[in-house]
């Protein structure tokens, strides 16, 4: 059985809000993608935003940015600008 610590359920709750962020702006930027098969979109929300989410996290976990993101309003302020 795997333990998770306070760090690593903060963590996975970065990701979740992350991967939040990814599908709303993939919905609001759809109309820009013109006609996608259902294969390709499968591929985009399947492969394509979980990479993007692993990016932003790993590089906002090395940084220490996902504790600043994660413990106060900065992250409701940011999740709001991001969500325009």
């Amino acid at each position: 059985m795997v333990m998770r610590t306070g760090t690593g359920i903060a963590i996975e709750d970065f990701r979740t809000w992350l991967a939040e962020i990814a599908e709303e702006q993939f919905r609001r930027h759809r109309r820009w993608l013109r006609e996608l098969a259902p294969e390709q979109e499968r591929v985009i929300r399947t492969q394509l935003l979980p990479s993007v989410v692993d990016r932003l996290a790993l590089a906002c976990v090395q940084e220490g940015l996902w504790r600043e993101l994660s413990s106060d309003a900065k992250a409701l302020s940011l999740y709001e600008k991001a969500s325009r």
